[in-house]
C-alpha cells in the first residue's frame, strides 16, 4: 500500500510539472550527449543546444520550471541527467517561427527586458520564437512573440528590445546533438 501511494503522488507531481516526464527523459536512458556544430539550417524534430560564443554559455533549463545559462558544456554527460540541455523545434504554423520545447517535456516561455518566464508544460501561442539568420550561416536571433530578443546579459536570460549584432550576446549557436549508447 505505502509502494502504490508513493507511485500515485510521483504521479501527480509528474502530471503536474512538479519533476520532469518519465517517457521524455526515458527516450535518453543510457544515452550520452554528442554536441555538434551550429545548424545553418533549422529542422524540427532534431535536437539542439542553444550556445552563445560571446558568452560562452548554454541555455538550459532547471528545476520549477526555470531557464537559466550554464558555461558548463552538456557533451559528454548523460543524456537524461541534462535533457534540460536539449531542445527541438517545433512548427507554429508560421515560416520562421517555431515552439522551443526543452528535452524535459517543457516549452519555452516568452522573455521581456526585465526577466525570462522560465518554461510551461501547456504550450499557448504567446511563446512563439521567430528565428531569423544573422549575415553568417549558424548565427541566430530569437525573438520571443515578435517582441524581445533573447539575450544572455552577464549569466541571466532576457529580452532585449534590438536585434543586436553578429558575435553579441544576442546571437544563438543552435548546435546539433546526435547520441551514442
Amino acid at each position: 500500500m505505502k509502494n502504490l501511494n508513493k507511485l500515485l503522488l510521483v504521479s501527480l507531481l509528474a502530471l503536474t510539472g512538479g519533476i520532469p516526464s518519465w517517457a521524455q527523459t526515458s527516450t535518453f536512458a543510457g544515452k550520452i550527449i554528442n554536441v555538434g556544430t551550429a545548424a545553418t539550417t533549422l529542422e524540427t524534430g532534431q535536437w539542439y543546444v542553444l550556445y552563445n560564443a560571446a558568452t560562452t554559455a548554454y541555455i538550459v533549463e532547471g528545476s520549477d520550471n526555470t531557464l537559466g545559462v550554464s558555461t558548463t558544456s552538456p557533451s559528454g554527460t548523460d543524456a537524461a541527467s541534462n535533457a534540460g540541455y536539449l531542445v527541438q523545434l517545433e512548427e507554429t504554423g508560421t515560416e520562421g517561427s517555431y515552439y522551443l520545447k526543452s528535452g524535459l517535456g517543457n516549452y519555452y516561455c516568452n522573455v521581456t527586458i526585465s526577466r525570462n518566464n522560465g518554461t510551461s508544460a501547456t504550450l499557448a501561442t504567446k511563446y512563439d520564437y521567430t528565428i531569423t539568420s544573422f549575415t553568417t550561416a549558424g548565427h541566430w536571433a530569437l525573438r520571443s512573440h515578435n517582441l524581445y530578443y533573447l539575450q544572455n546579459s552577464n549569466g541571466k536570460l532576457i529580452g532585449a528590445s534590438a536585434r543586436g549584432s553578429e558575435g553579441s550576446d544576442r546571437d544563438w549557436a543552435l548546435r546539433s546533438v546526435t547520441f551514442s549508447d
